[in-house]
């Protein structure tokens, strides 16, 4: 498997979901990529969700933040420049969370940051939660991604994702709620950039990767369009 480490320097999160899932579409034969990026603020939720089950709807709108849905499963997560994200895309038959979330925690023990990976594949210190995990399956393919609290605000996030009760019902999955904590409150003054830095030698150690330069390419406009329609997000 050759796998190749890519960092985005974009933070608006309808571009950098566009990217993960051109990445996602393109990769080909024995090609893997790992994906590094962060988001200004706003919620995502996962393929499955309905979003006025998942967060207040009303609220984000008035406050200004966006709501995206992504590709992968999972639950509604909070987004902001003190999160990273990492995505792991792979062919199909390397398909194994357990070992590609391992790296992740190889890179905050690099840290001094002893964390555990739970039977829901979130990753945790202490009583707090500080990643969750998605995932994506197609006949090639697999995405594994985990969105990492380093020094998120958890005000916002704590507010967005309490929706308003409104009884409704349907064929969709809802979030587990959990009690989560920032990375920074561990070791306090960690950045999102150590964290960063921390992974990618994990991912050059553990897995072989090569350099992490900077996306350089946009991603194709049909999906960027995509991730800014309220028929995708919404709808």
């Amino acid at each position: 498997m050759q796998l190749d480490l890519f960092r985005s320097p974009l933070t608006d999160p309808a571009m950098n979901l566009a990217l993960e899932e051109q990445l996602f579409r393109a990769r080909s034969g024995d090609q893997a990529h790992v994906l590094l990026y962060r988001n200004a603020p706003c919620v995502v939720i996962g393929r499955n969700q309905n979003p006025w089950v998942e967060c207040d709807v009303e609220w984000l709108a008035q406050s200004g933040f966006p709501l995206l849905r992504r590709a992968s499963g999972g639950g509604a997560v909070w987004h902001d420049l003190g999160d990273l994200n990492i995505s792991f895309i792979l062919p199909r038959p390397a398909y194994d969370p357990d070992r590609f979330l391992d790296v992740v925690l190889a890179g905050l023990r690099s840290l001094g940051i002893s964390a555990r990976r739970c039977e829901r594949r979130s990753l945790w210190v202490g009583d707090g939660k500080v990643a969750g995990s998605a995932f994506m399956l197609t006949g090639r393919s697999a995405m594994i991604h985990a969105c990492i609290l380093v020094s998120a605000d958890l005000d916002p996030l704590r507010r967005s994702l309490r929706a308003p009760k409104h009884g409704l019902q349907g064929r969709f999955i809802q979030s587990t709620p959990a009690h989560v904590r920032n990375l920074a409150e561990v070791r306090p003054g960690l950045a999102t950039q150590q964290v960063e830095s921390a992974l990618v030698d994990a991912c050059q150690q553990e897995l072989a990767a090569g350099e992490a330069p900077l996306v350089q390419e946009a991603p194709d406009e049909s999906l960027l369009d995509k991730y800014r329609s309220w028929e995708w997000n919404y709808g």
